[in-house]
């Protein structure tokens, strides 16, 4: 079954619950687990009035409401790495967004019905705000949801420079979990030591991946499984001085993390996940994955709230075009998620897919690409060329040692990818393959 074909056929499978106890630490178990899930397919392709009334049973439950709020709460930032996509705003006088506006929006989303809401704190530097500040905003929020019965998730995203005791108790109070963007490799200027026994318990390393350290991810992430920080990777972001390639050249990339591959892929002492590994594994082979750009963006729940009131449909605030409306200016929040600021964003998108990606192999899983790459593409920038040549290499790499996998094969790998692959129902090539041809048996196709 050729990679096309194998993302492909995912498209074409029905919803299926499947809640089994799976052993996967034997060649028994994994076994085991391949057959029980063929057969949960196979019902639901063949009966599929059965498959759709066990369906029914399975979602015959509340249906929260989900979104997500990145709060820039401020412009300033202290550090100004120079690959930040967020230069622009951060070259203006610091401004912080009032409580008044985040409460006004707060609001708007209740009114809307939203019953969970994430609240991501970020900037600039959003530890560079007042403390008290902070703490009482929080706490007026956090009041807000309690008196009205629905649920605000706190994450914050700092580079750390400012974390201190005050702070760790502040976001301890509020369970706030703290993504710091880090690179081990070259800074070491940082508020606290970053090790679990030293940080809040809540605490995420985001390590952006640059020319400067493009050669040690291996050992940036054996550092991070040392003293046990969940950890990620992120490609560096192209900003309105420079594109991408300025900061990390594309065959380093890919040679690079085709090494970091390898050796997470079947890493068996690792005492963490890596959210960028197992993100790229997830998007090739189909399945779900925690990345913005896997989801169409512009009809997601999803706002961006600038410090200055004005709300986005993306992080990148530099980009005019993602500007939708102001807070201070709508009483409703459909007046934001039905703007036709929004279909003007679509309509874009759409011409960009017909031109660029529509016959691309890869174009089911990318989403092809996200939307404020295509404005810097208009511009005439290259911002596609690192994530589209990464896509284009690494898929094809991660399918050759993961598309096909016997249970001799699948409990070798890394406990944390075994556990993803049966959490997102991986299904080998070959177990497919006798799915579709039983099914264009029965349809006699």
């Amino acid at each position: 079954m050729k990679y096309n074909d194998y993302v492909e056929f995912d498209n074409i499978l029905p919803e299926i619950s499947f809640n089994k106890v799976v052993d996967e630490t034997t060649k028994e178990g994994i076994a085991e687990y391949y057959s029980l899930l063929k057969n949960e397919y196979l019902t639901a392709v063949l009966n599929p009035e059965a498959a759709n009334k066990e369906l029914l049973e399975c979602n015959n439950k509340p249906n929260f409401a989900e979104c997500e709020i990145i709060c820039k709460v401020t412009n300033f930032c202290n550090q100004r790495c120079k690959y930040c996509f967020d230069k622009n705003n951060q070259a203006k006088p610091k401004i912080v967004l009032s409580k008044e506006k985040i409460m006004k929006l707060l609001k708007l989303l209740h009114k809307k019905g939203f019953h969970r809401i994430e609240w991501v704190w970020h900037g600039g530097e959003c530890l560079s705000v007042d403390k008290k500040w902070f703490d009482e905003t929080c706490f007026e929020m956090w009041k807000y949801s309690k008196e009205n019965n629905f649920e605000i998730i706190f994450n914050a995203q700092t580079n750390g420079t400012l974390l201190d005791d005050e702070w760790i108790f502040i976001l301890d109070k509020y369970n706030i979990p703290v993504g710091t963007s880090y690179d081990w490799s070259g800074q070491s200027n940082r508020g606290y030591e970053l090790s679990k026994e030293k940080l809040s318990k809540f605490y995420f390393i985001i390590s952006v991946i640059t020319e400067e350290n493009v050669k040690n991810l291996i050992n940036d992430f054996k550092i991070a499984s040392k003293n046990k920080v969940p950890f990620s990777f992120n490609f560096v972001f192209g900003n309105s001085e420079h594109q991408t390639e300025d900061f990390l050249n594309t065959t380093n990339l890919i040679s690079e993390y085709k090494k970091y591959l390898d050796y997470f892929l079947y890493n068996n002492d690792s005492m963490i996940t890596e959210r960028s590994v197992v993100a790229v594994i997830n998007k090739i082979l189909n399945r779900p994955a925690d990345v913005c750009n896997l989801g169409n963006c512009l009809l997601s729940n999803r706002i961006c709230i600038n410090s200055d009131g004005k709300l986005y449909k993306c992080d990148d605030t530099n980009i005019q075009e993602m500007y939708i409306c102001d807070i201070e200016e709508i009483e409703d929040i459909d007046e934001f998620f039905y703007n036709p600021k929004i279909h003007q964003l679509l309509n874009i998108k759409k011409k960009q897919f017909k031109e660029k990606c529509l016959y691309c192999e890869f174009s089911s899983i990318c989403c092809k690409g996200c939307i404020n790459c295509t404005f810097r593409e208009s511009k005439g920038e290259e911002p596609y060329s690192v994530y589209c040549h990464f896509i284009k290499e690494i898929g094809p790499y991660i399918y050759e040692k993961l598309g096909n996998l016997t249970p001799e094969e699948f409990v070798k790998l890394n406990p944390i990818v075994k556990q993803q692959l049966i959490e997102k129902l991986y299904l080998p090539a070959y177990i497919k393959e006798e799915i579709q041809k039983a099914y264009d048996e029965y349809y006699n196709i």
